[in-house]
């Protein structure tokens, strides 16, 4: 006769979530942390003076471009998904991605 099998408790996770859950959260945050350093680095390039390699502009025209190119950016990806995928599963996907949507 053999014994029954009894399960065993998965505890190699992280304070008791899968393990899949950790790497997901730590990609997340390395992607928001490389956005927005990104983001604060092109702003120095493009307000350092032109004698220190870069563009010289005032910190607003830097940020106001900087705007613009994300709001383009983020027309145009709208119009290719939609392209792709379809007005019905483009809008499904498109509420989906409001709920996660960065601020600029």
């Amino acid at each position: 006769m053999t014994a029954p099998v009894v399960r065993q408790r998965d505890t190699a996770g992280w304070f008791g979530h899968p393990r899949g859950l950790s790497t997901l959260f730590f990609t997340e945050m390395w992607e928001r942390f490389s956005f927005y350093g990104l983001k604060a680095l092109l702003i120095l390039f493009m307000t350092a003076a032109v004698t220190q390699g870069g563009l010289a502009f005032s910190s607003e025209r830097a940020g106001g471009i900087l705007g613009c190119v994300l709001l383009i950016w983020q027309q145009v990806d709208d119009v290719v998904r939609r392209l792709i995928s379809g007005r019905r599963t483009h809008k499904a996907l498109q509420g989906r991605n409001i709920s996660r949507e960065k601020p600029v």
